[in-house]
């Protein structure tokens, strides 16, 4: 989550990418928590990205009218496939019921933070309720591009792919695989750009029928 959310706000700090204003945040989140969480692992590791106050909205994620007021404004989107869930009480003011409603919150792989076990959703059934909620919602609010990171609980990427090809909108689908770290840093310096990516990193293009079988981690074929 640190690497996308990371390099959306560089972007939009410095390449313009319409995100700018209060009425169009950098970030939507169920609980406050997602802010808190966003910052914590900003901080540290990017120098312009810092998602304030007026950057970030919480949002009703069941609901397709409140993503689409959300994203106004917006040119692109990341989303994930397969998220995993938390069930948290939902913010004071927002959209509870009563003192006891509780939400989902969504994280793109498994929070380290979680204690209680039984707070822990994995299903993939609501995360493709989110998914086709989230993909409405550009369409209705004329996003131009959407960006997906398949997440590592992802399953059946078949049902993704398949649902943003039927809507009209261009996408990228993004498949990582192998280890994921944070970059190496010298002892005694930080993280800077000035390098670029450290490391090896290796990219091949997959058709849609490559990209519908489900991935596989452990498989040390290094075929393209």
């Amino acid at each position: 989550g640190g690497y996308t959310f990371g390099y959306v706000q560089r972007a939009s700090s410095l390449y313009g990418t319409g995100l700018g204003g209060s009425s169009s945040p950098r970030v939507i989140c169920a609980t406050a928590i997602g802010a808190n969480q966003v910052n914590k692992v900003l901080g540290s590791a990017f120098l312009l990205a810092f998602c304030g106050e007026d950057q970030i909205r919480l949002t009703n994620m069941q609901n397709v009218d409140s993503i689409a007021t959300r994203l106004q404004g917006f040119h692109g989107i990341v989303i994930g496939t397969d998220y995993y869930l938390e069930r948290r009480p939902v913010t004071g003011g927002s959209y509870e019921d009563s003192p006891n409603s509780k939400t989902l919150e969504m994280y793109l792989d498994e929070p380290k933070r979680i204690v209680d076990d039984r707070s822990a959703v994995k299903d993939a059934k609501e995360s493709m309720v989110l998914f086709e909620n989230t993909v409405a919602a550009a369409q209705a609010s004329g996003v131009e591009h959407i960006l997906v990171v398949e997440t590592p609980n992802t399953t059946n990427p078949k049902s993704y792919l398949d649902l943003l090809q039927q809507s009209s909108i261009p996408f990228t689908y993004l498949r990582i695989e192998g280890e994921l770290s944070n970059f190496p840093v010298q002892a005694g310096k930080s993280h800077t750009f000035a390098k670029g990516v450290v490391g090896e990193l290796e990219v091949s293009s997959l058709t849609l029928d490559e990209a519908s079988q489900p991935r596989n981690d452990d498989d040390d074929d290094d075929d393209d």
